[in-house]
């Protein structure tokens, strides 16, 4: 879990001012590029938090692991 945190960090890092993302991201020149703001950035981000609060909660007890799935 921690470690899916950290990584879901990496493009929450790296939004505009406005918290916008674009289609690409350039490593080496550390800037978006392509068209922005590009939605399914913004879609695979909300369903990798829902994951990631589904998983936290199944191992906190409060739900049972096949309703994480869900």
């Amino acid at each position: 879990m921690d470690e899916a945190e950290i990584h879901l960090g990496v493009p929450l890092g790296i939004r505009s001012d406005l918290g916008l993302l674009a289609e690409e991201w350039d490593p080496y020149a550390g800037r978006q590029l392509g068209n922005s703001p590009q939605g399914f950035s913004h879609v695979g981000i909300v369903v990798a938090v829902l994951a990631v609060t589904a998983a936290r909660r199944a191992s906190n007890g409060r739900i049972t692991a096949k309703a994480a799935t869900v």
